[in-house]
């Protein structure tokens, strides 16, 4: 007890599975999530060697092995699937498109959009003592944009308040 045991791997044989001629086209392959065909038989820590080649750097290394679906499969390196209907299913999965991020954000703005135009906006009291009774020009507008920030990221409030600004509305300032 209190000892670690440690195990001396100088005599274990450390060799690299992927150099077998059956994993070259695996290697070889573009797609950055790997489906790998179901009647090629692979360990585990052939799985793992082959998505840690994979990955990019300095990203998480991800795989999965013998299943038959999953929920985002274009997130791993590898998938081994456990049969050919799993396979052709995932192989197809794969293959669809990513919607590409700017769409994602698109889609948020609209929704915040959305949200702005049909439900009503609850602002902090002291929020509002701060802009009006408190702060002048210029601690106003900074309290404003983190402050609106903070509550939602829609760009539709830093576009207020600089409108407002730049039409001479100056909130809670004193000339």
């Amino acid at each position: 007890m209190g000892q670690p045991h440690f195990y001396d791997d100088s005599k274990t044989r450390h060799n690299d599975a992927l150099t077998l001629p059956q994993f070259k086209p695996l290697l070889e392959e573009k797609n950055p999530c790997l489906v790998i065909p179901h009647d090629l038989t692979c360990t585990v820590i052939m799985i793992n060697q082959l998505a840690e080649r994979r990955k990019k750097k300095n990203k998480l290394t991800a795989w999965s092995y013998q299943i038959e679906e999953i929920y985002k499969p274009q997130t791993f390196q590898v998938i081994y699937p456990l049969n050919s209907d799993a396979e052709n299913y995932l192989r197809k999965k794969v293959s669809q498109r990513f919607k590409p991020k700017i769409f994602n954000n698109l889609l948020g703005f609209l929704g915040d959009f959305y949200q702005l135009m049909t439900h009503t906006i609850k602002v902090p009291l002291f929020l509002l003592v701060g802009i009006f009774f408190v702060g002048g020009t210029l601690i106003s507008f900074p309290a404003c944009l983190v402050l609106f920030a903070g509550f939602s990221w829609s760009i539709l409030f830093i576009i207020g308040i600089l409108i407002m600004f730049l039409l001479g509305f100056y909130l809670g300032g004193s000339s």
